[in-house]
């Protein structure tokens, strides 16, 4: 009988350590799960050449959604209500240009690495956009 209790609390031990792993495991993914949320360095090639710009990302308060803002050909252009499902996402918004704006939809995709992929399309054709997260200031 006593063999038999020991094997019982040894197994029930082992439940229970083996239950607190995957809870560690699942607390230690989340606090390092990647957040869209920052500023991207980005390149789009235009039909008037490579533009070098930025892109500010947040999330809305209150909503499933982000806004933030695109800086390129030295205007800042809001957008907001973009969707982000998984490490894809989508906006739309208008482009300062000169003394127009341009309306633009965009899509793509940001790697857990921080890797910008997109294309921008607009009533001038299609701008391939690319650049990566900027490292947070401590």
């Amino acid at each position: 009988m006593e063999v038999g209790c020991n094997l019982l609390y040894t197994c029930l031990a082992m439940k229970k350590l083996f239950v607190a792993a995957i809870l560690l495991i699942g607390v230690l993914s989340c606090a390092f799960a990647f957040s869209i949320e920052g500023t991207y360095s980005v390149t789009v090639d235009s039909p008037v050449g490579l533009e070098e710009g930025t892109v500010v990302v947040n999330k809305t308060p209150g909503k499933d959604a982000y806004e933030g803002v695109l800086t390129l050909f030295g205007h800042d252009n809001p957008f907001k209500d973009a969707v982000f499902d998984g490490l894809n996402f989508r906006f739309e918004s208008r482009l300062k240009f000169t003394i127009m704006k341009i309306k633009f939809k965009c899509s793509g995709t940001i790697t857990e690495a921080g890797v910008l992929e997109a294309v921008a399309d607009t009533a001038f054709g299609k701008m391939a956009v690319s650049g990566s997260k900027v490292p947070a200031k401590p």
